[in-house]
């Protein structure tokens, strides 16, 4: 009988002491609940800044102005749109230019891309009366543009070029 006292007194004492670790707890958990959140140099991952959906569904996309951009729809060849402002819809306006593989912008005015392996250099953006079209490089696995007027160049035979503008 003695032990079981014992045993009693101990877990009471035990039970008491996390009683008040809970009350504790508890209490500083309101108390933490009513202060003001203090702004943090980094953003929660729970909020977010300010943000409009642009375009669903694209695999790609490249923004050189604050009102354009060009962005590749999805699937092995993908169709190649700009976009422009304003950019609250969705899909926003857009016209397009080509059906792609993979395309870099080289300047505000021109385009690389390639499309069944063959590279083509496009200016301006948007086909139409006017559009230039040069054939840079065919059987083509990827590039890179460097500058407007270089171009690194993998080809299917996995040699790899340096190719330089004029691209006619």
């Amino acid at each position: 009988m003695k032990t079981f006292l014992q045993f009693c007194a101990s877990l009471l004492t035990i039970l008491t002491r996390i009683g008040r670790v809970g009350i504790s707890v508890f209490a500083l958990s309101m108390i933490l609940g009513t202060l003001t959140p203090t702004l943090t140099a980094f953003a929660s991952p729970h909020t977010f800044a300010r943000r409009v959906q642009i375009d669903a569904g694209m695999s790609s996309f490249s923004s050189f102005s604050p009102t354009e951009a060009l962005v590749m729809g999805p699937g092995d060849f993908g169709t190649l749109w700009l976009e422009h402002a304003p950019l609250e819809t969705v899909p926003p306006g857009r016209t397009w230019v080509s059906a792609t593989d993979s395309f870099h912008v080289i300047s505000g005015t021109q385009i690389l891309y390639t499309f069944g392996g063959e590279l083509t250099e496009q200016s301006p953006l948007t086909p139409g009366p006017g559009t230039v079209y040069h054939q840079v490089d065919l059987n083509v696995s990827s590039f890179q543009a460097i500058t407007s007027s270089e171009v690194v160049v993998l080809g299917t035979d996995g040699k790899l070029w340096l190719e330089f503008a004029p691209f006619s």
